[in-house]
């Protein structure tokens, strides 16, 4: 039968309104199915609903395709082709399909269409579903990606970088409002077939002809775990196995510039951030995944 996700939900006793945002609730003793779409074989399938979650409002994209729409977040991922060929699949996010030069197509039960996202700049209520095995699901007849876990692209593959590369970092920056020829930068891992998925994402300093910030880098490092302490312009420090004492004032920019000064007293903090996290010195660093989408009102086809 067609039905709304906010229907699913009724049908499946649990009313949108009496859910706890971001506590997903196991469903699965329901044996309720939806119908998805099993990149191995290219064939639409039905596959058992697990888990369904409530998560807090966002900025409201509405996804079009034909006679077929439906309002998801921005991070809600769209199974998308630039080629109208199904070995190009890929799963992209609302948000940027938005800025999509090129035209694309969205994957629905009878093959590929043409698309197009556009920002209401309303917000919506997010409901979310975690699907058996594929991880994917049809919103209204366009393919869609669960998003509770995992992500279910099988394959690489296609002319565009984006399908055919193992590893796509997305960076944004600005300028840096306490350091001159400076960026404040964040990184996140949108693409990842060498490790699993972490919801997290790095976030640094560049200097301009210098690279990152070492400095800046160890201290955002040592205050998340509790090695420093800022008590309004002083910043704490406890070493370990040693009482806490003023490192020194001026805030960030101040125990940046101490670090400068006193180069051996930094390598003590820096050995003993690795003492107190259990990482291991190294001259590479690594990749964190952040995979984080919803869904929010849309048609969905569903078996009891």
């Amino acid at each position: 039968m067609n039905s709304t996700i906010s229907e699913l939900f009724l049908a499946l006793g649990h009313p949108q309104e009496n859910l706890v945002e971001d506590s997903p609730v196991d469903v699965k003793d329901k044996n309720f199915e939806i119908e998805s779409f099993d990149f191995s074989t290219n064939q639409n399938t039905w596959k058992k609903i697990l888990t369904i979650v409530k998560k807090p409002k966002t900025k409201a994209y509405i996804v079009s395709a034909e006679s077929r729409a439906f309002t998801c977040s921005p991070n809600h991922r769209i199974a998308i082709s630039l080629d109208k060929d199904l070995t190009g699949l890929h799963f992209v996010e609302a948000s940027e399909l938005v800025s999509f030069k090129k035209p694309f197509y969205c994957k629905t039960p009878k093959g590929l269409v043409q698309a197009s996202v556009v920002q209401t700049g309303k917000e919506t209520n997010i409901l979310d579903i975690e699907v058996e095995d594929t991880h994917s699901y049809y919103s209204n007849g366009i393919l869609s990606h669960n998003t509770l876990y995992g992500n279910p692209e099988a394959t690489s593959g296609g002319n565009a970088l984006p399908y055919y590369s193992s590893v796509r970092l997305r960076v944004t920056s600005k300028a840096s409002p306490t350091q001159k020829d400076a960026l404040s930068m964040k990184v996140r891992v949108v693409k990842n077939k060498m490790a699993p998925a972490l919801s997290k994402q790095a976030e640094f300093t560049f200097i301009c002809a210098q690279g990152t910030d070492i400095y800046d880098d160890t201290f955002e490092f040592a205050k998340s775990i509790g090695l420093i302490r800022s008590a309004g312009s002083a910043v704490k420090i406890t070493m370990p196995g040693k009482e806490e004492e003023t490192l020194c004032t001026g805030g960030k920019l101040g125990a940046r510039q101490h670090f400068i000064e006193n180069t051996e007293y930094f390598e003590q903090i820096r050995q003993a951030c690795y003492s107190i996290s259990g990482l291991t010195p190294s001259d590479s660093t690594g990749s964190e995944l952040d995979t984080n989408s919803s869904t929010s009102e849309e048609d969905v086809v569903i078996n009891q």
